[in-house]
C-alpha cells in the first residue's frame, strides 16, 4: 500500500505527485495515456504560476524548451473596437505536450510510480481505498482524482453535473505563420470567442469556444468554422491568412463551466474533475496547479496525523472554493458576455474604460 494513488497525470495530477514526493510520501500516478499528446487547452500560464514552477522544480525546464514571455493582452470585439493591457507577474505561453512531459518526467525522478492504465473503480477496504485499473488494484490512504472534466469514475460516483447537458464546444490547433509577439489575443466572433498566442518552437495556440449551434450551422464542420466562421471577426480573419495549421484539431464538447465537487466519497478532486473555468479567464493551468498544491497540503497533513480524514476533506473543500469562487464567478459572466456578439461589442469599450477589467480577463 502507498500513501496516495492519483488518478490522471497531467498538470493537476502530476503537480501533486511532485509536491506529495517532496514532502516525504509515498505516491503512485495512474495514467491512461503516458504517451505525449496534443491537448485542448488555451496555453497560457499565468504570471504567478512561475514560482510555483520554481516550487516544483520544472522552471529551468521550462523555459529551455522555449516557453514565450507573455506580458499584455489585447481583446478585439466583433466590430472591430479593441483594448488593450498589460498582464502582471511573468506569464508564459507553453504547449501543454511540452508542460505534461516535463511535469511528469519530474514526478518519476522524485521516486513517483509511473503507472499507465484506465481506472475503472475506486473502493474503501476498511482504512484504505483500492483503486481497480487495468494493470490491477492498488490501494492507499487517500486518492485524488485528477482525471479532467470528464470520466467513468464521474458515472461511479453519480456526480450530479452528468444529469444535464452543456451546450459549449472548443476546438484547437497550432499554426505556423502567426506571431502575437509577447501577446494574448482574444476576439469575439458571432457566438464564440477565440484566443491566441504563441508557444514554443514559433508556433501560435489558436483556441476557441462556441456554442454548438454555430458548429451545427456550418453543418458540423471545423473546417467551416475555421474558414467562414472564425473569419467573421475581421482582425481575426487578417491574423488566420496565410497561416498554416501544424496538427489536427483538437475537441471538446459538453463543456461545463461551473464548480463541482471538491470531494465525493472520500476521493479529492483537483484541477478540472473539481471544476473549470471558462477559458478566456487564462487561469486553467494555474487553477490546476494551485488546486494541486492546496489537496497535497491537506494530505500531507493527514498522513501526518495533524488531521483526521474529515478535517482534512472539508479543509481542501473550503480553501479550494474561497481561492477559486471569485474566479469563477467572474469567468462565467465574461463568457456569457462574450458568447453574444451585441453584448461582446459593449463590453470590450467598457473593459476599456475600467482599470483592471481587461487584464483579470487573460490572467
Amino acid at each position: 500500500m502507498v500513501d496516495v494513488v492519483i488518478v490522471g497525470g497531467a498538470i493537476a495530477g502530476s503537480t501533486c505527485a511532485i509536491e506529495l514526493a517532496q514532502l516525504g510520501c509515498s505516491v503512485a500516478l495512474i495514467e491512461k495515456d503516458v504517451q505525449p499528446r496534443h491537448k485542448l487547452c488555451g496555453e497560457f500560464l499565468s504570471g504567478e504560476v512561475a514560482s510555483k514552477l520554481n516550487k516544483l522544480g520544472v522552471l529551468d525546464a521550462v523555459l529551455d524548451r522555449g516557453a514565450v514571455p507573455i506580458n499584455s493582452s489585447v481583446i478585439t470585439s466583433l466590430s472591430g473596437s479593441t483594448t488593450k493591457a498589460d498582464i502582471p507577474g511573468n506569464a508564459l505561453g507553453l504547449s501543454r505536450y511540452a508542460l505534461d512531459t516535463l511535469l511528469r518526467t519530474q514526478a518519476a525522478s522524485q521516486g513517483v510510480d509511473l503507472i499507465e492504465g484506465s481506472v475503472s473503480d475506486v473502493r474503501r477496504e476498511g482504512d484504505a481505498y483500492c483503486v481497480t485499473h487495468s494493470g490491477g488494484k492498488i490501494c492507499a490512504r487517500v486518492v485524488v482524482g485528477a482525471y479532467g472534466r470528464r470520466s467513468l469514475l464521474d458515472r461511479k460516483m453519480k456526480r450530479h453535473f452528468l444529469n444535464n447537458t452543456y451546450p459549449y464546444v472548443a476546438f484547437k490547433t497550432h499554426v505556423l505563420g502567426i506571431d502575437t509577439a509577447d501577446r494574448v489575443e482574444l476576439f469575439a466572433f458571432a457566438g464564440g470567442y477565440c484566443g491566441m498566442s504563441m508557444v514554443e518552437n514559433n508556433r501560435a495556440n489558436v483556441c476557441w469556444v462556441m456554442h454548438q449551434h454555430v458548429l451545427k450551422t456550418a453543418g458540423g464542420s471545423v473546417e467551416a468554422v475555421w474558414d467562414d466562421v472564425l473569419t467573421t471577426n475581421q482582425a481575426l480573419a487578417e491574423y488566420l491568412h496565410g497561416s498554416t495549421r501544424q496538427i489536427d484539431f483538437c475537441s471538446a464538447s459538453q463543456l461545463f463551466f461551473e464548480d463541482k465537487e471538491s470531494v465525493v466519497d472520500g476521493t479529492l478532486l483537483i484541477g478540472d474533475a473539481a471544476g473549470m473555468i471558462a477559458p478566456l479567464a487564462g487561469d486553467g493551468m494555474a487553477m490546476a496547479i494551485d488546486s494541486a498544491l492546496i489537496a497535497a497540503s491537506q494530505i500531507k497533513g493527514f498522513l501526518a496525523g495533524d488531521q483526521s480524514r474529515r478535517q482534512m476533506e472539508e479543509e481542501y473543500s473550503r480553501k479550494r472554493k474561497r481561492s477559486f469562487r471569485m474566479r469563477m464567478f467572474a469567468a462565467r459572466a465574461l463568457h456569457g458576455a462574450f458568447v453574444r456578439p451585441g453584448i461582446s461589442n459593449l463590453a470590450v469599450p467598457i473593459a476599456a474604460a475600467v482599470p483592471g477589467i481587461t487584464s483579470g480577463l487573460v490572467a
